[in-house]
C-alpha cells in the first residue's frame, strides 16, 4: 500500500491542470466489461487526483473502455486503511518498456466503502 505525496504545488502547474495529482503507488483492481464476461486485471498506481489516475499494468485496456476500480489506501500513520471505489474511463494507453501506462478518468469519484457510494461493487 502507499503514501499520498503531492506532486508539485507551483503556480504554472496548477494552471495547466485541472485538478492537483499526488504520487501514490498503490495496487489497484481493474474491472472491465469485454463481450459477456468482465475481466479484472491487477495494476499499480503512479499518481491519482480528483479527477483520475495514472495506472501501470503488464495488460493494456481498449481505449474509451468503461472500467470499475478498488483499491486500499494506507493512512499516513498506518493505523487505518480506507478502502475505495469509483467507475472511471480509459482515455490513454501508452507501452513502456514491457509495461503499460494507462491514464484513467474518473467518471464517478472514488469514495470509501463505508460511505454511500451510489454504485454497486463489482
Amino acid at each position: 500500500m502507499g503514501h499520498l505525496n503531492c506532486v508539485t504545488s507551483t503556480t504554472a502547474y496548477l494552471q495547466t491542470r485541472k485538478y492537483r495529482r499526488y504520487r501514490l503507488q498503490a495496487p489497484v483492481k481493474v474491472s472491465f466489461p469485454l463481450g459477456d464476461s468482465v475481466l479484472e486485471l491487477s495494476a499499480v498506481t503512479r499518481d491519482v487526483s480528483e479527477g483520475g489516475m495514472l495506472v501501470e499494468s503488464n495488460v493494456p485496456l481498449p481505449r474509451d473502455s468503461h472500467v470499475f476500480l478498488s483499491m486500499n489506501v494506507q493512512s499516513r500513520d498506518e493505523e487505518r486503511t480506507v478502502f475505495l471505489q469509483g467507475h472511471g474511463a480509459v482515455v490513454r494507453v501508452e507501452q513502456e518498456r514491457s509495461n503499460y501506462v494507462i491514464a484513467l478518468r474518473c467518471t464517478r469519484p472514488l469514495c470509501e466503502v463505508e460511505s454511500h457510494c451510489g454504485f454497486a461493487q463489482a
